[in-house]
Parts: C-alpha cells; sequence; structure tokens
C-alpha cells in the first residue's frame, strides 16, 4: 500500500514540475 502512494507521490510531483515549467515557459512567449 505505501509503495503505491509512493509512486503516485512521485507521478504528481513529476507532473507539477512538468506543467510548472511548460506554464511558464508559454507564459514567457505570451509576455515578451
Amino acid at each position: 500500500m505505501p509503495r503505491i502512494f509512493l509512486m503516485l507521490g512521485a507521478i504528481n510531483a513529476f507532473l507539477c514540475v512538468a506543467f510548472g515549467a511548460f506554464g511558464a515557459h508559454s507564459l514567457k512567449l505570451r509576455l515578451s
């Protein structure tokens, strides 16, 4: 059970970082 939560947490963190970087990049393109 803890292993599944660890996997979900890792995937969630990765998605947050990926979307955060993508969002910041698109925002930069929009501003400039």
